[in-house]
């Protein structure tokens, strides 16, 4: 698929496709939306995914992924959708998808993500739904929360935080 360098929507959802998801992908510069969910992928999502410089969607829950997510994450800066829930990715939530202010939909639910949220992520004030439930992460609720003001939907269940809610 690496070679369609003019594919802009690539729709493989809901098979039993198993395997790495191809670094050669990258070479599809074209690439807006890329939904590969209800599949079998497994390994780490690869680092060249995110250097596609039109990718706007990603979609690829329920899968096997695991690993950390890459910190090339922050460089697909046109990226609107983010969706790996329930997969198998771990380590912290990495600090530079704080640098995707046009993100609208963030969904790493159901993971093992671990840590707390980064102060980077004050940054996504476009947010309308962001859900990071049934993962390890703990702390306390980040005070910038309040300010994603485009907030629809936020679900952080099943987690470790403690504290105080914060205020409006």
């Amino acid at each position: 698929l690496g070679n369609l360098q003019q594919l802009q929507f690539l729709s493989i959802e809901h098979n039993q496709l198993s395997g790495s998801i191809p670094s050669e992908l990258s070479t599809a510069v074209s690439l807006e939306v890329f939904k590969g969910w209800d599949n079998q992928f497994s390994g780490s999502l690869p680092a060249e995914l995110f250097q596609l410089p039109a990718l706007r969607e990603l979609n690829l829950v329920d899968n096997d992924l695991e690993g950390a997510l890459p910190n090339e994450l922050g460089q697909a800066s046109n990226l609107t959708l983010i969706n790996l829930a329930r997969n198998q990715l771990t380590g912290p939530l990495p600090e530079s998808l704080g640098q995707l202010g046009d993100l609208q939909k963030l969904d790493l639910g159901d993971n093992e993500f671990d840590g707390v949220i980064p102060t980077e992520y004050a940054n996504l004030a476009n947010l309308e739904v962001l859900s990071l439930r049934g993962n390890q992460l703990g702390g306390d609720l980040p005070e910038f929360i309040s300010s994603y003001t485009n907030l629809i939907t936020l679900n952080l269940g099943d987690n470790n935080f403690s504290g105080v809610v914060p205020e409006a």
